[in-house]
């Protein structure tokens, strides 16, 4: 996990006229959360709204609700 580049979001429209098109993204450092001791602290990961951007436009196109979670790799229970 450490070293993981940026999580890039994208959200599509759904059209079979004229195809999907990006509405926006968002990036999500992912280094940042998992090395944070009060991220990690946390139980249950509050939901986020993040902007969403088009590299066409310095204005939101819109917003997304989202939560992120990390799990480590030596929390996960193993299969019997």
């Amino acid at each position: 996990m450490p070293g993981a580049p940026t999580l890039i979001i994208q959200v599509f429209d759904s059209d079979d006229l004229f195809g999907d098109d990006m509405i926006g993204e968002t990036f999500v450092d992912l280094d940042d959360r998992f090395f944070n001791p009060e991220w990690a602290k946390l139980q249950h990961k509050p939901i986020e709204y993040r902007q969403l951007y088009l590299q066409s436009s310095q204005m939101s196109q819109g917003m997304v609700s989202m939560w992120i979670d990390i799990e480590r790799m030596n929390n996960k229970k193993s299969k019997s």
